[in-house]
């Protein structure tokens, strides 16, 4: 065995000899010496032993620091790769922190895990927007061998396009946000992606229609309120509320990108849910608006998520989305009441629209990724599963093919479906599970008789429920009308896992007869899981921060809308701070 490093045990003598210092909770833990991680029981108990010391005696501590931190971190591969060196370190450093090493409390942030090699083969598993942003992003970084494993038939295949009425409508993750609160442009990575690739754009103004035969106008100004009366005491609240609420929102998007980072940066506390914070704060008019940008965005009703994924949640959509609000409350730049500067600035411009929609389709972009970049995409390719070997090297087993051998793996596949196959990476697997619980999301493209005069907004029913009049029972949650000249309308609702396709149609229809929608014909319908997110308990148990401990451990990292937030914008935002972190 290695003089270079032993970790926890190698042997079952061994393992009975450290008994003691696991309170006999290991079990079996040194069963073979393949497949079992013997780390990960080791890393449960945070006793690590180097050399056969234990960290917290500090010695350990410093051989690790003075191998790792000094010699780049390759002090394992006499060892043949059987556990993740970087983390061990990390353990063994913290456990002699908390020890009285003093020495050692820095070392967490001042040593980094050796970066991939351009040379590296990396497996990415999920063509949607998080894997296919980081498959080009490391394929423009240099890295010649990058695969992209999807088990649908097409990539980003949530997003699929279709052509109704000479017009082309998507069925998810349409809606570009700007960048940020001032301006109603993209981030320029993203306006350069949509130049390079031959696209264009059209504003979509919530709950209006788009005009071709006009130009492309817009029709008419924001009316999110117009089915009410905003009376003077009434806008006097709202305003005083997105006041408060506009400056926090600004504040929590310049200094944080992830859930973790708004709880690190105490804007929220990780024990709380979106309904206790919005009794702590008590400004209704403000948490409804919140509610109106995240019910049907993630997965459900809010009120019991964790507020930290709610405000996390298409954060680049908050002021055009605002200034929507007010202007549908009559309340303009030159209003006499009490605006801060900056927010009657935004009252002021232009109004561009809440988002933008890609002309040619979001499947068209992704299309136009994956051609234009070359990118190794294998569509119908389902991940079976994946072994960690001893030389290091990760084995991906793929559909009926032989096992690809890889030196890194990215997941960006839905929790519920990465759990199926991740099953020797027992940490990252752990936490993946308490985040896969999901609800299927209807997606119905119905050709409707008629719609009320007043529509109001896309959504609109979670906040003012006087704005859609659906079923108090119905699986319809929310509708858009995208186009003036056309009936097609989109609907989005949830319902029972158990419910077939044609019980969910059959549900769907009525509520939209109900709506006062008549439905004519049933152009489309889509089933998929939105965004899994961990419940408040993991969160207060420190979800995030482990999964952020977790990250590149044995070479696998995990991506994707539970950490970014939802849509195209965030998910770029997330692929290029991930890679400039981990893999530059």
């Amino acid at each position: 065995m290695s003089s270079v490093l032993k970790m926890c045990a190698l042997s079952s003598m061994a393992a009975s000899a450290m008994a003691g210092d696991y309170d006999f909770n290991f079990g079996d833990f040194v069963s073979g010496f393949g497949g079992y991680n013997r780390y990960r029981r080791c890393h449960n108990h945070r006793r690590i032993r180097i050399n056969g010391l234990t960290c917290d005696n500090g010695i350990a501590a410093a051989m690790c620091s003075a191998e790792y931190c000094n010699d780049g971190g390759d002090i394992v591969k006499a060892w043949r790769g059987g556990a993740d060196e970087y983390q061990t370190c990390q353990l063994c450093w913290e456990e002699a922190c908390n020890n009285g090493h003093s020495e050692f409390c820095d070392l967490g942030t001042t040593c980094t895990r050796p970066k991939p090699k351009k040379t590296d083969k990396i497996a990415i598993v999920g063509a949607g927007v998080h894997g296919l942003f980081m498959a080009r992003a490391l394929k423009r970084a240099g890295y010649q061998h990058v695969t992209v494993f999807e088990k649908e038939a097409e990539a980003a295949g949530s997003t699929h396009t279709t052509t109704v009425d000479g017009h082309v409508h998507d069925w998810s993750t349409k809606i570009l946000g700007a960048d940020d609160f001032m301006t109603p442009g993209f981030l320029p990575e993203l306006q350069s992606m949509i130049d390079e690739y031959g696209l264009t754009t059209r504003p979509f103004l919530t709950g209006q229609f788009y005009d071709a035969d006009l130009g492309g106008a817009v029709l008419p100004l924001p009316h999110v309120l117009l089915p009410f009366t905003a009376t003077p005491e009434l806008q006097q609240q709202l305003v005083s509320e997105m006041i408060w609420g506009f400056e926090f929102l600004k504040a929590v998007q310049l200094a944080a990108t992830t859930p973790e980072e708004i709880i690190n940066a105490g804007f929220v506390s990780k024990t709380e849910s979106f309904a206790d914070f919005a009794a702590r704060i008590n400004k209704p008019s403000f948490t409804a608006y919140m509610e109106f940008l995240s019910n049907g965005f993630l997965n459900g009703p809010v009120s019991d998520m964790p507020i930290a994924v709610v405000l996390n949640c298409r954060t680049s959509y908050q002021a055009a989305y605002l200034k929507q609000l007010l202007l549908g409350f009559g309340i303009t730049a030159d209003s006499p009441l009490p605006l801060s500067d900056e927010l009657r600035g935004i009252l002021g411009a232009e109004f561009k629209g809440a988002g933008w929609v890609i002309n040619e389709g979001m499947q068209t972009l992704f299309n136009r990724i994956i051609e234009r970049e070359g990118l190794d995409v294998c569509l119908g390719c389902e991940v079976r599963s994946v072994r960690y070997t001893w030389s290091g090297k990760i084995k991906v087993k793929v559909s009926d093919e032989p096992r690809r051998t890889f030196d890194h793996l990215i997941l960006s596949s839905r929790p519920h479906d990465t759990i199926k196959f991740l099953r020797q990476e027992t940490a990252q697997r752990e936490l993946l599970t308490a985040a896969s619980a999901t609800d299927p999301v209807n997606i119905f493209m119905f050709r409707v008789e008629s719609t009320p005069a007043q529509l109001g907004t896309e959504f609109a029913a979670f906040t003012y429920p006087g704005a859609h009049h659906w079923a108090a029972d119905g699986s319809i949650t929310g509708a858009v009308r995208e186009f003036a000249d056309s009936n097609v309308m989109i609907a989005i609702g949830y319902a029972d896992p158990d419910m077939t396709g044609e019980e969910a149609v059959e549900k769907a229809t009525a509520d939209m007869a109900y709506a006062q929608m008549p439905v004519t014909e049933l152009v489309g319908h889509r089933q998929f899981n939105y965004v899994s997110i961990p419940p408040v308990s993991e969160v207060e148990n420190d979800w995030f921060a482990k999964t952020t401990f977790e990250q590149g451990a044995r070479n696998t990292y995990m991506i994707g809308e539970v950490f970014s937030g939802y849509g195209v914008l965030p998910g770029l935002r997330f692929v290029n701070n991930f890679k400039g972190k981990y893999f530059e």
